[in-house]
């Protein structure tokens, strides 16, 4: 079975959602959370919804796995999310553990390089 994720693209500092990267395994912070974070910190942008566009192109390889949702999808069965931002400037990233029924916990949160760092070390 596979671990799933929600990637969540904020537009400014957490407002309003553009849309949702959805995966199909893979979706703990040491599979999806470092892939991203890999990708966040080498990727050139002109605002966030180019940033949308060009994680989805890395990320987008062929069918399956990767699907793009509206904003506000939930309930993927997803057991990881993960929030993008660009705050002055700069992204930032956030990890949260889904606990359905609940809300999401937080887990970690900086720049893709930082949270690079901390998803290498984790064992889900």
């Amino acid at each position: 079975m596979g671990t799933r994720s929600i990637t969540r693209f904020l537009d400014h500092d957490g407002g309003d959602e553009i849309c949702c990267m959805y995966r199909h395994f893979d979706g703990y912070p040491s599979g999806h959370g470092a892939d991203l974070c890999k990708c966040l910190a080498n990727i050139e942008h002109n605002g966030i919804h180019c940033l949308v566009a060009s994680v989805i192109a890395y990320f987008k390889r062929g069918p399956r796995n990767i699907y793009v949702f509206p904003a506000g999808t939930r309930d993927m069965f997803e057991d990881f999310e993960y929030h993008v931002i660009i705050h002055d400037d700069d992204i930032l990233v956030s990890v949260f553990e889904v606990v359905h029924d609940a809300r999401p916990i937080l887990l970690e949160q900086g720049t893709p390089s930082q949270v690079l760092e901390w998803c290498q070390t984790q064992d889900f």
